[in-house]
């Protein structure tokens, strides 16, 4: 299970890979991962916007979208400061 985007952009070149571990699953026992503690720090700078932007969108959709009842979540944003956008926060199956 993994992601990866390449994106360019006036003159620079940026690349993100999240890749998950490929874990054995025993079928008698159903086994699933331990719940996680995940913090999302995100650039909010001017330099950010555009196609690396989207990019960050689309990154953290993914992210969201692997993340289980009992898991949680932080977002920490900066640009000249940094800011917490709020702790961690226990994440709740969505329907």
């Amino acid at each position: 299970l993994g992601l990866q985007y390449l994106c360019k952009s006036a003159g620079s070149t940026g690349l993100l890979s999240i890749v998950a571990p490929q874990t054995p699953v025993d079928s008698e026992s159903n086994a699933q991962r331990a719940p996680i503690d995940l913090t999302l720090v995100i650039d909010r700078s001017g330099s950010m916007g555009g196609s690396k932007l989207a990019m960050v969108k689309r990154s953290i959709t993914f992210i969201l979208s692997q993340l289980n009842a009992g898991d949680r979540l932080a977002l920490v944003s900066y640009d000249t400061n940094v800011r917490t956008d709020f702790e961690l926060t226990a994440c709740t199956e969505q329907e």
